[in-house]
C-alpha cells in the first residue's frame, strides 16, 4: 500500500505499532511532548522470548530524546490498553523552534504578531510520490494486511490558547492534527466501499458517490496525479489526515 509518501518508511516496516505524539506549546515557546508508543502484546512477548529487548523501559525513553531535538527527559509511565502494551514518556523543552521530530520530519517556528497573537508554523517537508512507482511487493495482500494490522501514527500540536486561524482543516479546539495514519480504519473504509459498490444503488447519485469514494481511496494508495486530487481524498476518507502542504500556519490568542 503506497500512501503517497507521507508515512515514515520505518513505521511501515514496523506493523502492530502505535506511535502517538502530542506537542504542547505555550505562548513563550516552551512546552512538553507526550510521546506514547504501544505494541501488540504478542509482538512484545515474542521480542522478550527471543531476547531481542523491549521498547518500554526508562532507558529507551531517555535514548529516544535524541530523536526529538532540544528536549529534556521528564518522566515515564505505563500506557497499556487491552491487547497492547505501551509507555508514555514526557519531555520538556524551552524553545519549540529547537525541536526536530526526526521520524516525522517535522520542525516548528513561533513568532509574535503585532496584535499580540502567537503564530505557530509546522514544517513537515512534505514530498509527493515519485513519478516512477516503486516495485510492488510479492507478498500476498492478505498476509501483508495481517502483518500491518494495528499500525497507527499520529502527531498533534496543542497550543495554550484559543485558535483564531489555521491553514489546515484538521483543527479541533486548540489541537492541530499534523499527521494521522490509521491503517485499520483505511482497510475498513475500503471494505465498506467495495461492499456498497456491489449492492444495487438506490439512486444514480448514490452510485456515483460510491464510485468517486473508491477512486479517491485508490488515490491514497499512490494513484493521485496531483496534491489537489490527494487533498480531496483526505477530506472524505477516514484514517488519514494531512494538510498536504510543507508548512501549516496556526494563529492563536494566548491564555
Amino acid at each position: 500500500m503506497r500512501m503517497i509518501g507521507l508515512v515514515p518508511a520505518t513505521l511501515l516496516l514496523a506493523g502492530c505499532v502505535e506511535d502517538l505524539k502530542v506537542v504542547r506549546v505555550k505562548a513563550d515557546g516552551s512546552g512538553t511532548i507526550l510521546y506514547t508508543r504501544r505494541m501488540k502484546e504478542w509482538v512484545a512477548e515474542t521480542l522478550r522470548e527471543n531476547k531481542l529487548g523491549t521498547e518500554f523501559t526508562e532507558e529507551k525513553a531517555r535514548e529516544r530524546a535524541a530523536t526529538l531535538g532540544a528536549v529534556e527527559f521528564a518522566s515515564v509511565e505505563k500506557a497499556d490498553v487491552p491487547g497492547w502494551t505501551g509507555m508514555t514518556a514526557t519531555y520538556s523543552f524551552k524553545d519549540v523552534r529547537k525541536l526536530n521530530l526526526n521520524d516525522s520530519d517535522a520542525a516548528f517556528g513561533l513568532e509574535k504578531a503585532a496584535d499580540g497573537r502567537s503564530v505557530l508554523t509546522v514544517h513537515s517537508r512534505f514530498k509527493s510520490t515519485p513519478s516512477s512507482p516503486a516495485p510492488e511487493s510479492k507478498m500476498p495482500e492478505d498476509v501483508a494486511r495481517a502483518l500491518m494490522a494495528g499500525l497507527k501514527f499520529r502527531l498533534e500540536v496543542e497550543v495554550d490558547g484559543t485558535v483564531v486561524k489555521c491553514s489546515s482543516p484538521y483543527v479541533a479546539g486548540s489541537t492541530l492534527t499534523v499527521l494521522e495514519f490509521d491503517l485499520d480504519q483505511l482497510f475498513a473504509e475500503e471494505a465498506r466501499l467495495k461492499k456498497k459498490a456491489a449492492e444495487e444503488p438506490a439512486t444514480l447519485g448514490q452510485a456515483k458517490e460510491t464510485i468517486e469514494a473508491l477512486r479517491l481511496l485508490e488515490a491514497l494508495k499512490g494513484g493521485a496525479q496531483n496534491l489537489e486530487e490527494a487533498g480531496k481524498a483526505l477530506q472524505k476518507i477516514k484514517g488519514f489526515k494531512h494538510a498536504l502542504s510543507p508548512t501549516v500556519t496556526l494563529e492563536f490568542t494566548p491564555k
